[in-house]
């Protein structure tokens, strides 16, 4: 099977009809789709399941929702999926219709002759497509390459046990071998004695019911892995939100950061000011001792000029004398003119004590004043100030950075992201304890298992000595016989099988990797890694992505190698195309350029779909002579741009733009590159 056309009208996100062609020669077998994330890649994987199986990808979110929006809201009631494709030398179309109101989506498949027309096929076209491409091997085919390290993880040993399993076709021998249990229970019955009955009767009760808690617990493991897939599948949705919101966590953080600051800044300005006044008043009179010194140094001066020409009287001493009227010699001074006038032309050249107690001070200041080094006092204050005006300015910034900040992040939902971060927390431990659950379920499953044989055994004791009916035993025998060669060739199918695919696993990882181990799936279906000495070795995310490519390769390779098997109990395999979303997720350079290498010989046609991270430069030259078709998945917006960055993809010489606004319609359109 060779895709060769999509054709997508009003389905999901694809507005109006839209095509891909796809390539399919030899040497250029490649079609590259690029999309960056919520514009339709998963979509597309999703439009191939829908069409041909009615099926969708685990984390493909509101899987009945088909009707383009924009299209409902212009009155449209009609979306489609058509697929043209060649098998066995014919040409195909699988298309699946929806109308709005008209129940279940119909499929009808049509052969194409050469001239164009087309003939319904008439058997049921839904066992048409699966003789084509069954749909249990379809999964392995149209594959969410996000999702790749899931199977091989050391959880997922079932998941690897069934792809292998779906690709050998054995459902069919599955099947066989659990009907001839009922068979076997039917001949015992019939050559058991009357004696033995009741003992065999609660045997098979026995057996039965530990086969039925074997067969619900197996159930029941296979809902919890796929409740905790969908679960994980929501969380990583969920995650993809919220990183697209980081940048406003950011500036939330940032704004925080800024309103403490200024909050700081605020408080430090506060107590420099303070620091400033207690400054001056402790120093402003050392700080301008310059000055006074000065002054002070002429006054003394001239003190000390005058002091010569003044007398040893006590100028306070003769106001008195003159006050009281009375010498000391008890003579009225009054009475005597020549000793008035003598005391009186002594107050002019007499010394003063006040003035003199002053004029000692004033001296012993300017003696401590000629001592001071102003120097340092004058660097403190500089330093108050220069504090202070830095603050000021960190302050200014702050207030600027804050207001940036703020109509940065005004419209954006914060109360929705924490809402999201909440959700992601509680389905992080819905799923631990779904994994511890998952443990414990798989030990109960173990032990019933382990109780089975033991009771068939006993079974199969009492029914050979119960009883000499040749015919019933002769059957039962042969039915044991049928069952015993049904399992021990589904067995060693699987087998081969494993081996084979390991083999292929180990080819590309031996060209890949960049340890140096060795790559074992063993008989649990677990994929090991092994180093020189035997020993398991831990795997990367990425090297679980990079396994999980490689054994998609390996079974899309077995698929091929055993399109032309031959025999009656297994159905033989097929060849078919390889589409990948998102392969490239979880690795580094390294691992994703020798992806990029290998990716051209994992099918026959293989269609890859990346955004501009996964298809970097370096991979798109990697695929480049591979690379039949690239097609472009266009964004369209009624809304203005606003402040919204232009977006572009500049691949095979040219520069396109990739979302558009104020456009015509609200959906995703397909351009050729």
């Amino acid at each position: 099977m060779l895709l060769e056309k999509i054709t997508l009208r009003n389905w999901r996100c694809f507005y109006g009809e839209q095509q891909i062609e796809f390539a399919s020669a030899t040497d250029r077998n490649v079609t590259l789709i690029h999309a960056e994330n919520g514009v339709g890649k998963t979509s597309l994987l999703n439009a191939l399941l829908w069409c041909f199986y009615q099926k969708h990808t685990p984390r493909f979110e509101k899987p009945d929702d088909i009707l383009n929006q924009q299209a409902a809201r212009e009155g449209e009631i009609f979306a489609f999926v058509a697929i043209e494709f060649s098998h066995e030398d014919n040409r195909y179309e699988a298309r699946r219709s929806f109308r709005k109101g008209a129940g279940a989506p119909h499929l009808v498949v049509t052969k194409i002759a050469e001239d164009g027309t087309q003939e319904q096929v008439r058997n049921d076209p839904k066992l048409f497509i699966n003789s084509v491409l069954p749909s249990d091997m379809a999964s392995h085919f149209l594959f969410d390459g996000e999702h790749a390290e899931a199977l091989t993880g050391r959880a997922n040993s079932a998941t690897v046990a069934r792809a292998i399993k779906d690709i050998l076709g054995c459902a069919f021998v599955v099947q066989s071998i659990d009907a001839l249990e009922p068979v076997e229970a039917s001949y015992r019955r019939n050559i058991t004695s009357q004696n033995t009955l009741k003992q065999i009767a609660d045997i098979e009760k026995a057996l039965k019911q530990k086969q039925r808690a074997a067969s619900k617990l197996l159930s029941d493991l296979n809902d919890l892995d796929n409740s905790t897939t969908t679960m994980e599948a929501e969380r990583e949705s969920i995650e993809r939100s919220l990183s697209q919101f980081s940048d406003i966590r950011q500036a939330q953080q940032t704004k925080n950061n800024l309103i403490s600051t200024i909050e700081r800044e605020k408080k430090y300005i506060k107590l420099s000011e303070a620091k400033k006044q207690s400054w001056v008043s402790e120093n402003a009179i050392h700080v301008n001792s310059k000055k006074l010194i000065q002054g002070i140094e002429q006054v003394l001066a001239n003190v000390q000029t005058e002091d010569k020409t003044k007398t040893k009287f006590n100028k306070e001493v003769i106001q008195q004398i003159l006050s009281i009227d009375e010498c000391v010699c008890g003579k009225c001074i009054s009475s005597d003119a020549d000793l008035k006038n003598f005391l009186m032309s002594q107050l002019d050249t007499a010394e003063s004590l006040e003035l003199k107690s002053r004029i000692s001070k004033l001296t012993a200041l300017f003696r401590k004043l000629q001592r001071t080094d102003t120097s340092a006092r004058n660097n403190d204050f500089n330093d108050a100030k220069q504090a202070n005006q830095d603050h000021l300015e960190t302050l200014t910034k702050s207030e600027i950075a804050l207001t940036e900040v703020a109509r940065a992040i005004e419209n954006t939902d914060l109360e929705n992201i924490s809402k999201l971060q909440s959700k992601s927390s509680e389905l992080y431990r819905s799923i631990l304890e779904k994994k511890q659950n998952r443990g414990e379920l798989s030990l109960k499953l173990k032990a019933v298992e382990a109780q089975i044989p033991k009771l068939q055994a006993q079974l199969d004791n009492m029914s050979v000595s119960s009883s000499n009916d040749l015919f019933n035993k002769k059957n039962l025998k042969l039915a044991q016989q049928i069952r015993k060669s049904l399992t021990d060739r589904l067995e060693t199918e699987i087998k081969l099988a494993r081996n084979q695919i390991n083999k292929y696993v180990s080819q590309i990882i031996e060209k890949t990797a960049r340890k140096d181990f060795d790559v074992v799936v063993d008989k649990n279906f677990t994929v090991l890694l092994k180093d020189k000495f035997g020993s398991d070795m831990a795997k990367s995310e990425g090297e679980n992505q990079l396994l999980g490519l490689a054994f998609t390769g390996a079974l899309a390779k077995f698929a091929k190698l055993r399109k032309n098997a031959s025999g009656k109990i297994l159905l033989p395999g097929t060849e078919a195309p390889l589409v990948l979303d998102a392969p490239f997720g979880k690795l580094d350079s390294v691992y994703k350029h020798a992806t990029a290498e290998f990716l051209p010989e994992m099918a026959s046609q293989v269609i890859v779909m990346v955004n501009k991270e996964q298809g970097s430069q370096k991979v798109l030259e990697l695929l480049e002579d591979r690379i039949g078709f690239q097609y472009a998945l266009v964004r369209h917006n009624t809304s203005p741009q606003n402040q919204k960055a232009n977006e572009t993809l500049k691949v095979g010489g040219r520069e396109l733009k990739i979302t558009h606004y104020e456009s015509t319609f609200d959906g995703t359109a397909i351009e050729l590159v």
